[in-house]
């Protein structure tokens, strides 16, 4: 089962006609991709299954896929109209801790205001997070789970989170950190060999040299930190530890994942 960052929860099976199914779990909320190729039925408040029409396996998936999906999905995502300028460009980055996690203890939260604070000193954040110019569909979810696979041909689920205009580079990287990132791991070179003291790893991702500068590594961070806070909402950690020990790490004690692919 997934967990989008709104919430809404999805699964897949086969049903005993050959076709593929998906379950949509949550607040009907979301946005209706195709009815054309799905359809769907509503058996509880809360539950929606959906129906492929034509027979077929379902594939969903966590990480990695090949980078060039991401062209693919958000040529498909373009279709769909959205005109909601994402919550950030309208009342800045310090509510997106209470934003996507409401429960998140006030301990992590001013964590993740101070950190913000930090961007910004180091890497003109407030001035780039800002910046709304090629603006581009964007969720917080661009990534492998937002995508499935029927009979090898991909598409996208019958239903989706919410979607934002927002700067077109927002959604590039949160395409590269829900497919290829993964962190912060414990300080244990000894169980975590293969990291030779990492405590950050990023797959086999390459980047070419446009991406290799502060601004970018800026926004980097605060990505990081919503994808850690999505995780720890899924898991109701409301004290969030993982995202304490990545702000810690970074902001106190010097490390700087991004420049692992320089």
């Amino acid at each position: 089962m997934f967990r989008f960052a709104s919430g809404l929860k999805m699964s897949s099976g086969i049903g005993s006609n050959g076709k593929g199914y998906l379950i949509l779990n949550g607040e009907d909320k979301s946005i209706v991709t195709d009815t054309k190729k799905w359809f769907g039925e509503k058996y509880s408040d809360t539950d929606r299954i959906w129906w492929f029409k034509e027979a077929g396996d379902i594939k969903t998936f966590k990480k990695s896929l090949d980078d060039g999906i991401f062209e693919l999905m958000m040529s498909d995502l373009e279709k769909i109209e959205s005109t909601a300028v994402h919550p950030i460009i309208k009342n800045g980055p310090e509510n997106e801790a209470k934003r996507l996690f409401p429960e998140i203890d006030n301990e992590a939260n001013n964590d993740f205001i101070a950190f913000i604070e930090f961007l910004n000193k180091e890497f003109n954040f407030n001035e780039v997070i800002r910046e709304n110019s090629n603006p581009r569909l964007y969720s917080e979810d661009i990534g492998p789970c937002m995508i499935c696979s029927i009979n090898g041909v991909h598409e996208l689920p019958p239903e989706i989170p919410t979607l934002y205009s927002a700067p077109a580079i927002w959604s590039q990287l949160t395409w590269w950190i829900n497919n290829h990132f993964s962190g912060p791991y414990p300080d244990d070179p000894i169980k975590f060999p293969a990291l030779n003291g990492r405590r950050f790893d990023w797959g086999l991702l390459k980047i070419s040299t446009e991406y290799k500068n502060l601004q970018i590594e800026g926004l980097v961070y605060f990505f990081l930190a919503k994808f850690i806070i999505v995780h720890d909402a899924w898991a109701a950690n409301n004290a969030c530890e993982s995202l304490r020990v990545m702000i810690d790490l970074i902001q106190n004690n010097g490390e700087r994942p991004w420049r692992l692919l320089y």
